[in-house]
């Protein structure tokens, strides 16, 4: 039996799951049709996807379709859940990628787009809700071969076999001569051309996509150099492993070789000698060629180790607009792994950056330590406590922040709290220890332990701003409280933000009024909460009870 795994991604609200939820429906896979909007799809399991009526999970399923056994995956389309997307494409086959016909080629779309080409999946694209008024196919067509890729065959549409067979000669001149074309010779231009418009095929004895090289380019390299840079940036307690910024040497020879720079770290020491900075952190090769009919770079990247075993392989096309290239860097934070970050790259002919010192300086940062009037270190494992004058405690591994709380002094000792939890505290005279953990995640732990050589020279926390009813202060304001999987963080006195953990996610625009123990919460419009509309409609509410740390929400 034949197997195939697909994937179906899409802009939020194109339909995708009602989708799948057909697919599975038609091929026998489930007996009855679910709906969104009546909370019983069968691929979205959990209640809160079910409340809310979005996909946060990828989801998959089976189903038969003759000697065909298909999976089929269901992926969010919410920007913010984007790398639970991510992580299917590298087990698929190919890609359904569906577009609203009244929305038509969105900002996310072309991501998608991109995302799919980069990883070579042959793709067809599903144009959802045509029934609806509003929409204009001719338009739309044209949309899609402009934004997305010239190749892009209407199927359904009565020109289907002309437009088909103008992919290739072979097909053209079998349809001239037949008025038809043939299974086989469509199935060959679903692969080649029409279907594989990303820059792939499933199998490694297809036939690849059209590129010529470019008649100026001299093959590989010819004579001409360009030079990418770029850059990935998060906030967080992992900055300092994740942000990066990418020199790109486009040389000669036909050689590409990517640097990077973890510039999180505050290092701008000379690039010899910098742990920072990995030469050739990325290498591979480029070439000038034409990719549907339009001038552009192919450059093809790996990580490669000691051993010369590649991994984390990828092609990428640059395309000139007005003198500058771009294209998306894929790379890995775990070399070898899927664990994959996006860096944006652009570039010109030539050089802009003439060494890596020059590209480092560019990039450098500064660290600026909080401000504190005393601090707890762990000088082995690069860890600092900073107590700051209103009675906060900010723990930071190295340039990162993993945890914050409280401190107090009284009667010659000192209280410490993190994360609402009181700290064990060991006192030797005046020496006092403490010791954090920080969640590294999957299981894995890293433990500071954390001294002040002299507790004497510290003065007791200012009054400032208490928590309101009992919350905790935090660096971002005067209380917090923990709420069901989200976190209320009042910032001042009346405005306020909300924060989901699980997911790294949070939004400002909310304010506040606190009655005793009474918590009324007015949450800003859709459009300032975009896709975290979803959370809080099915997490949050109006009205909240205070109680300690934490906050209930009324029923």
């Amino acid at each position: 039996m034949k197997k195939l795994v697909t994937g179906i991604l899409a802009h939020v609200d194109a339909g995708k799951t009602t989708l799948s939820e057909a697919i599975l429906y038609q091929s026998g896979g489930i007996r009855t049709l679910g709906r969104v909007d009546h909370r019983d799809a069968f691929l979205d399991t959990e209640d809160l996807e079910r409340e809310r009526g979005i996909t946060i999970f990828s989801k998959q399923a089976a189903a038969r379709l003759g000697d065909l056994e298909l999976t089929l995956l269901d992926t969010p389309g919410h920007v913010d859940f984007s790398a639970e997307m991510e992580r299917t494409l590298q087990v698929l086959d190919c890609a359904i990628l569906v577009i609203s016909g009244t929305d038509g080629v969105q900002a996310h779309t072309a991501t998608l787009w991109r995302l799919l080409e980069r990883h070579g999946l042959p793709t067809f694209l599903f144009i959802n809700k045509m029934d609806l008024a509003g929409t204009d196919r001719g338009a739309l067509l044209s949309a899609l071969r402009e934004r997305l890729s010239g190749s892009c065959v209407d199927f359904s549409g009565p020109e289907f076999l002309e437009d088909a067979a103008t992919a290739s000669e072979e097909a053209l001149t079998e349809y001239l001569e037949t008025g038809a074309l043939s299974d086989a010779a469509l199935s060959a231009l679903m692969l080649v051309s029409l279907l594989a418009a990303c820059g792939g095929s499933p199998s490694g004895n297809s036939q690849a996509p059209s590129e010529e090289p470019s008649k100026s380019s001299g093959g590989e390299g010819g004579s001409k150099t360009y030079q990418f840079w770029g850059t990935y940036e998060e906030s967080g307690e992992n900055a300092s492993m994740l942000n990066a910024a990418f020199l790109l040497n486009l040389n000669e020879d036909g050689t590409a070789v990517a640097d990077k720079y973890m510039f999180a770290n505050f290092d701008a020491s000379d690039a010899a000698t910098n742990p920072t900075f990995t030469a050739s952190y990325m290498s591979g090769t480029w070439k000038e060629v034409e990719k549907d009919g339009v001038a552009c770079l192919q450059i093809k990247l790996a990580y490669v180790d000691e051993a010369g075993t590649e991994s984390n392989a990828q092609t990428a096309y640059a395309y000139d607009v007005a003198g500058v290239y771009s294209f998306d860097l894929t790379f890995p934070v775990v070399p070898g792994m899927s664990y994959t970050r996006v860096a944006p790259m652009e570039g010109k002919e030539g050089q802009t950056y003439a060494d890596a010192n020059a590209f480092i300086q560019a990039y450098k940062q500064d660290f600026t330590a909080p401000e504190h009037v005393g601090t707890f270190t762990d000088t082995d494992n690069n860890g600092t406590a900073y107590l700051q004058a209103d009675g906060t405690v900010l723990v930071y591994a190295g340039y990162d922040k993993f945890a914050d709380g409280t401190w107090t002094l009284a009667d010659g000792a000192i209280a410490i709290t993190l994360g609402g939890e009181a700290v064990d505290v060991t006192m030797d005279g005046n020496k006092a220890t403490f010791t954090a953990e920080r969640n590294l995640g999957d299981g894995n732990t890293a433990s500071y332990t954390l001294v002040c050589e002299d507790i004497s020279t510290l003065s007791a926390p200012e009054g400032g701003q208490a928590p309101a009813e009992g919350g905790e202060p935090t660096e971002e304001g005067i209380a917090s409280y923990e709420a069901g999987g989200l976190v209320l963080v009042l910032l001042d006195d009346t405005n306020m933000k909300v924060k989901y953990p699980e997911y790294g996610m949070e939004r400002d625009g909310f304010t506040y009024v606190l009655d005793g123990d009474t918590l009324t919460v007015t949450a800003p419009g859709e459009d300032v909460l975009g896709a975290f509309a979803q959370i809080w409609g099915a997490m949050g509410g109006e009205t909240w009870t205070i109680d300690g740390n934490t906050a209930v929400k009324a029923e």
